[in-house]
């Protein structure tokens, strides 16, 4: 004790020891209010099984088991069972207590559920939210006498995500909290304890302050003592040039690299920023206060360099993430081109090296600028980061987008509409993304009584042709029956039909819309809030990933935002490591701790919803229903089996994997179609399964177009491309499926689907594919293209559009056409043609003659483009080897043949008038064909020059 006394008495005044009886004093008090305080928090029942006979009722005691678990909990909410692996479904979770009202008040409480939830007060039902009553947010206003007011809440779930959402706040707008225990007891507590009780979090923190500045009271004294003024100075001076360098490079890589990667690519996100950031943000503080701490007791020779190198570090990652970002393709499963990208790897790595090197080398005159310019660089993307956030207007709340959840109100349980169909007349429309017709075709071919018995009444449409090779741009066509022609900038061209879809004109005639897709729908694809019905008429649902429950969407999206900053951020040697062929570094790691690794994936979220659509689909009114139901499956990336069992990692796309991936997605619309059988609403329901395009790596290696050559590539593989699926199945047809040869388009679509609903064609647009003539000839067109894939679709208009016209079998070389190249409206006319001809390699050191015009070389096939008011096309051509003997060169313009010509080793020219256009308009293509072509390994000279100004 004199040991204590010698050591710390002397190290406090006499207010100090006053200070630490007053400590004491407060701390014991403290503890007896805590004694006799009543415990906040209600009782809670978890029951498992629970199966009643109608789910979507109020549950009664004698339907529940014995409760697995019953005990005192303070917060009401569903993490208990994750947490201690409950199961997920088929239980209900019951909590007991009352609710105290201070003072004579009135609430607004909120509540929604996946199943159902039911809140009661003083027996009373205060709001019942169920399959039947509506699952999204309800609210309810109740007057309170002050006291206590019996409170029960009755969860229950059976199929599907689990979700629970209860708060409560004072009427009259205030924003709501979750239900906590400020207002939660088991019994009554009476006036005087609840105030005790409230008052315990301050006198805590009192208690909680006083204890915590005591001992930094004697640690001042002691350092004050030992710690001489000029280290004091030095470790101040220290602190102030280090912590804004050190705080640079993390700054970049775990805040505005990842607000970055959110504000360019928001729609792919459901929830805000501000909403994922707080999941690893905190990481910011640790890791920067780490390099100050440890710049600070680094000897001084090794400070300065420190401090520059931290500099040097923060400002290359500023670099790498917003000047040398390279396009390394989208994330649609296909997987990133690192590859093609391997030239950055040396360049990039020197640029890191020697940065650091010179930093270091010059780190005296780094030093002294880093404070500052480190502080400069952070604050100016501090205010790109939060100035649009401050001035961006409200979120529009008139949405056909139900809200459910308060501050994040574009993520949602499934509203209950979305399962409601029609007891009398049903369209269901379901869109497999990225399934080709021949593949389909043989896996029907392959199980054909098994199609005939459970795909009856269907027709297969194997000759069907579609608009573009990928989704945002097949879409519009699919339900507006018109195909962009580059006419306007794309998303004006979408926006400017919102009100011309099928969707539209289905809703003017009285039908229900139902839409479930995994992104919101854009505004010319989705029912637009004119409807005559209002938004009463559409319910729409925007599918997760994962698909599962909130906390799980929250936990996984914040891993990607953080892998992409990663990925955005390292230099090309380091980024095949965060990108882990396709794994991903952080989001496997949170999924496997989530439980979630399958979910992650698009395709399994999005056929688990399938899935579940068909096993909660509820009959409601008679007023028909058109639903249409968009899955991404079985597009890459391959991860399931036919029976649908998750493999754990992504496979190679091949032939049997995707074939694979395509059973498990059509068995998934089996089971809708099962479901339907079993609610007598088969014959009532017409069915569309379509694709919206199809997949050229899948092309048979013996397709009847293979090696024919075009503009836009190989036919065989944009034939692939231009075959999606489409099976319809009209109102009460049955019988085997039956296949048909009719000369269908996907502009067909929004015709047909008004055919099957006995309605006029209002859209005045295509034709219904049930009305077609598999015999008689019919002209389509489709339209490729690379826009997207190179510059992630950031470019308004596309790049180049190849037009083809098909008069025939899709499958038939003489159907095919090469109509015209659609340019980009472009400054720059000249350039464009220059940058997309093929086949052409210009030979420098080729004499000309007199000409003084440019030589090429082609091996075999050539492209170019004419300017199109120029009324005739001139261009000279030769065999470039002697010892040959004449070559045949076919000629094409626009897609017709206008010469073949055979050419020695004298130059020859060749003209064609043509009929001049404008000049804004499609340039003229013109071909080369060159027969026999230069074989490999032969010499260049073997092969055509051709001379003249491409």
């Amino acid at each position: 004790m004199a040991a204590w006394r010698g050591d710390l008495m002397p190290s406090l005044s006499r207010a100090g020891r006053w200070y630490l009886a007053g400590a004491v004093s407060l701390t014991v008090f403290w503890l007896a209010l805590r004694g006799f305080a009543p415990a906040p928090g209600l009782t809670r029942s978890y029951h498992y099984p629970y199966a009643p006979l109608n789910r979507s009722t109020e549950p009664a005691l004698e339907e529940l088991a014995a409760p697995v678990v019953e005990e005192h909990i303070s917060t009401v909410d569903l993490a208990f069972i994750d947490e201690r692996g409950h199961p997920a479904r088929d239980y209900l979770v019951r909590w007991n207590g009352v609710w105290f009202s201070p003072r004579p008040e009135r609430i607004d409480f909120y509540a929604a559920a996946d199943d159902g939830v039911v809140v009661r007060l003083d027996g009373e039902i205060v709001i019942e939210r169920n399959p039947d009553t509506g699952m999204a947010t309800a609210v309810r206003t109740v007057e309170l006498d002050a006291g206590a007011h019996r409170l029960e809440i009755d969860h229950w779930q059976h199929g599907g995500p689990s979700g629970l959402y209860l708060a409560w706040a004072p009427a009259g707008g205030d924003s709501p909290v979750p239900l906590g225990p400020d207002r939660l007891f088991a019994a009554d507590p009476g006036a005087l304890a609840y105030r005790m009780l409230a008052a315990l979090p301050a006198l805590g923190m009192l208690v909680l302050l006083g204890w915590g500045a005591l001992p930094a009271l004697m640690l001042g004294r002691m350092v004050h003592r030992e710690v001489s003024a000029l280290t004091r100075q030095v470790l101040a001076t220290r602190l102030r040039v280090v912590l804004f360098p050190a705080l640079l490079g993390p700054s970049q890589l775990l805040m505005f690299g990842p607000w970055t990667v959110h504000a360019t690519n928001r729609t792919e996100f459901l929830v805000s920023f501000w909403s994922l950031a707080p999941r690893w943000l905190w990481l910011l503080g640790p890791i920067a206060g780490g390099l100050a701490a440890l710049g600070i007791v680094l000897p001084e020779r090794w400070f300065t360099r420190y401090v520059a190198a931290l500099w040097a570090v923060g400002v290359l990652l500023w670099v790498q993430g917003n000047l040398l970002v390279g396009n390394y393709g989208l994330l649609d499963g296909a997987g990133l081109d690192l590859a093609s990208h391997a030239w950055r790897a040396p360049a990039e790595a020197g640029l890191w090296i020697g940065g650091i090197g010179l930093a270091t080398l010059l780190a005296g005159a780094v030093m002294r600028a880093a404070p500052l310019a480190s502080a400069l660089l952070m604050a100016l993307q501090a205010a790109v980061l939060l100035l649009p956030a401050a001035v961006a207007p409200a979120v529009d709340r008139a949405s056909t987008l139900p809200t459910t959840w308060e501050g994040d109100t574009d993520w949602q349980l499934p509203p209950e509409g979305i399962y409601e169909l029609s007891r009398t007349r049903n369209i269901i429309h379901i869109v497999l993304d990225m399934f080709p017709t021949h593949v389909f075709a043989e896996i029907a071919a392959a199980d054909r009584p098994a199609f005939d018995d459970r795909w009856s009444g269907f027709t297969f449409f194997r000759d069907h042709l579609g608009a573009f090779r990928t989704t945002k741009a097949s879409m519009p066509a699919m339900l507006t029956g018109v195909a962009y022609r580059n006419e306007l900038p794309f998303n004006e061209f979408r926006a400017h039909r919102a009100n011309v879809t099928v969707l539209h004109a289905l809703g003017e005639q009285g039908y229900r819309l139902r839409w479930a897709a995994p992104w919101a729908p854009p505004r010319g694809d989705r029912p637009a809030p004119s409807l005559p019905a209002g938004l009463d008429a559409s319910t729409s649902y925007r599918i997760p990933s994962p698909y599962g429950s909130r906390r799980d969407y929250l936990a996984v999206s914040a891993a990607q935002l953080l892998d992409l900053s990663l990925f955005r951020h390292a230099p090309h040697d380091l980024k095949a490591g965060v990108y882990n062929d396709g794994q991903w570094l952080l989001q496997p790691r949170v999924a496997a701790r989530m439980e979630v690794e399958a979910a992650t994936e698009r395709a399994v979220g999005d056929l688990r919803f399938l899935r579940e659509f068909a096993d909660r689909i509820n009959p409601g009114e008679d007023a028909p229903v058109y639903a249409l139901l968009h899955a991404i499956a079985p597009h890459y990336p391959i991860v399931v089996d036919a029976d649908c069992r998750y493999f754990g990692k992504r496979l190679p796309v091949s032939k049997d994997s995707y074939d694979a991936q395509a059973r498990c997605a059509l068995s998934s619309v089996q089971a809708l179609l099962d479901r339907l059988r079993s609610l007598d609403l088969y014959d009532r329901t017409a069915i569309v399964l379509t694709s919206d395009h199809g997949l050229a790596a899948l092309a048979p290696g013996d397709h009847p177009l293979r090696g024919i050559r075009s503009p836009a590539g190989v036919l065989d593989g944009i034939a692939t491309d231009a075959t999606p699926l489409l099976a319809i199945k009209p109102f009460g047809a049955r019988g085997p499926l039956r296949t048909s040869d009719a000369p269908t388009a996907i502009t067909d679509l929004p015709a047909t689907l008004l055919d099957l609903a006995e309605l006029p064609n209002t859209l005045r647009r295509g034709t219904s594919v049930l009305a077609l003539d598999p015999a008689t000839p019919r002209e389509r067109t489709y339209a490729h293209y690379e826009w997207g894939r190179r510059n992630g679709w950031a470019s308004p208009y596309f790049d180049v559009l190849h037009v083809f016209s098909v008069n025939g079998r899709v499958t038939d070389a003489e159907s095919w056409r090469y109509r015209e190249a659609l340019f980009q409206p472009y400054f720059d006319r000249e350039g464009q043609r220059r940058t997309h001809r093929v086949g052409l390699h210009a030979l420098e050191d080729r004499t000309t003659g007199q000409t003084g015009r440019p030589v090429y070389r082609t091996d075999g096939y050539a492209v170019f483009y004419a300017a199109p008011d120029n009324p005739r096309i001139t261009f000279d051509v030769r065999n470039a080897s002697t010892a040959r003997s004449p070559r045949t060169v076919t000629v094409r313009i626009d897609g017709d043949v206008v010469g073949e010509h055979l050419v020695d080793e004298t130059w020859r020219t060749l003209a064609y008038p043509v009929a001049a256009r404008d000049a804004d308009d499609s340039p003229f293509c013109v071909e080369l064909l060159v027969s026999p072509v230069r074989r490999a390994g032969e010499d260049p000279d073997g092969a055509m020059l051709l001379r003249g100004e491409f």
